[in-house]
């Protein structure tokens, strides 16, 4: 379809031309000015929680030995139930130890940040 008027095959071309001429001389003034605006301020203090360890291995109990369940499978009734006993008091032991050296580790509130 041919539209009349001035001369245009279509009216927003013609209506687009000189808009396109103002972007384009208007677009590099427009960044170069909103480069002038200020800069925030950076942080200048950044507090960020990190672990410390509390303990040294040397402060851990000594895990015991216990007795392996190929060794208890050999084992006869009697002993093998003598042997779970035993097993059972030294873990009681090394949990109640290890019970109490992390118990010092445990604060009620966080520690201040540096």
């Amino acid at each position: 379809m041919k539209w009349s008027g001035l001369g245009e095959s279509n009216p927003s071309c013609w209506l687009g031309r000189p808009l396109r001429a103002i972007t384009k001389s208007a677009l590099p003034v427009i960044l170069l000015l909103s480069g002038c605006q200020s800069i925030p301020d950076a942080p200048k203090e950044v507090r960020i929680p990190y672990p410390v360890p509390c303990l040294t291995t040397s402060q851990l109990p000594v895990r015991p030995n216990l007795v392996t369940d190929a060794a208890l499978a050999k084992m006869p009734d009697g002993d093998l139930i003598l042997s779970l006993a035993k097993d059972r008091r030294q873990n009681q032991g090394y949990r109640a130890e290890l019970e109490a050296v992390i118990s010092g580790c445990v604060q009620d509130k966080p520690a201040d940040i540096l």
